[in-house]
Parts: C-alpha cells; structure tokens; sequence
C-alpha cells in the first residue's frame, strides 16, 4: 500500500510539473503550460517574439531534463546507499564468522594441550608405579625387606595406584 502511495504521488508531481514549468529568461519569470507562456497568470504567447518562444521553450526542456537526470542521480545514489549497506553487512558477518572460527580453533588447540598434558601425567605414573614395583619385588626375593618397611612400600604402591587410576580418568575425560 505504501508502495502504491508512493508512486502515485510521483506520478501526480510529474504530470504537473510536465504541464507546467517555471523557466526564467532576461530577469523575467514565465510559467509555461502546454504551448502557452504566462507571466502571473496572464498569457503573454502572443506578445513573445518567436526567437523568444524557442528560448523559452528550451529552458523548459532543459529543466525538465535537469530535473529528470536529478532523479536519476539520485536513484544511483540510493541504490549506491543500498549496496555499502549491503557490502557492511557481508563484511560484519564474515567478521563474525572468522571469530568463530578463530575461538574454537583456540578451544581445539587448548583441549589438545590438556590431552597431552594428561596423557604425560599417565605415563609418568605409569613408569614410577612399575619402578616401585620392580624394586619392591626385588627387595622382596633377596629377603632384605623387614614387616615395617614392607608396608611401606605396599602403601606406596597403593598410593601410586590410585595416582594412576586418577591420571587414567583425566585421560579418558580429555
């Protein structure tokens, strides 16, 4: 509807003022309707010269053209509006989506990182556990381990057990 409104209006404005044109020649103002020539609504077609008619008739033109090539510029203009708006637009969301993009690489890379981390954490208390242990048994076969420190050593290994089983739950997390 608005649409509609719009264009009627500029329809309107255009038939009046193709019928009716104000055009001013040697300080003089005349309004030019048609193929007759006013001065304050008085008809003076007559009294004109015909070198005075031709020029009257051309600035008419001539203004009718400016206001036509007027139009133009201007909807080169707005389309001109419209397509910066547009290019902003596509350059704001591929800003947005290069963020994204940059944010979950950093979220990779540092998921990557603690995996690694993890994974380090395991196999050390993987290598420490197995130490404790050869020595363990080792001590154990030659006989020079008393009951206290026996226990001591089962109570670390048990400790580096758990050690282990937390660091191989990190890494299943990771």
């Amino acid at each position: 509807m608005n649409f509609l409104k719009k264009y009627t209006f500029l329809i309107i404005v255009l038939i009046v003022f193709q019928a009716s044109a104000q055009v001013s020649y040697k300080n003089q103002t005349y309004k030019v309707k048609g193929s007759k020539i006013y001065i304050d609504n008085e008809e003076v077609t007559s009294k004109l010269s015909e070198i005075e008619k031709e020029q009257i008739y051309i600035l008419k033109e001539d203004a009718i053209n400016a206001d036509k090539i007027a139009r133009k510029i201007e909807k080169v203009e707005d389309k001109r509006k419209d397509d910066l708006k547009a290019a902003e637009k596509a350059k704001n969301k591929l800003e947005k989506k290069h963020k994204k993009t940059e944010k979950a690489l950093k979220k990779h890379k540092k998921e990557l990182k603690n995996k690694a981390k993890a994974q380090k954490k395991y196999s050390k208390a993987e290598a420490k556990l197995e130490d404790l242990e050869k020595k363990y048994t080792k001590l154990k076969r030659k006989g020079k381990l008393s009951v206290d420190e026996e226990t001591k050593y089962l109570d670390k290994i048990e400790s580096y057990k758990k050690k282990l089983a937390k660091a191989k739950k990190k890494l299943r997390k990771t």
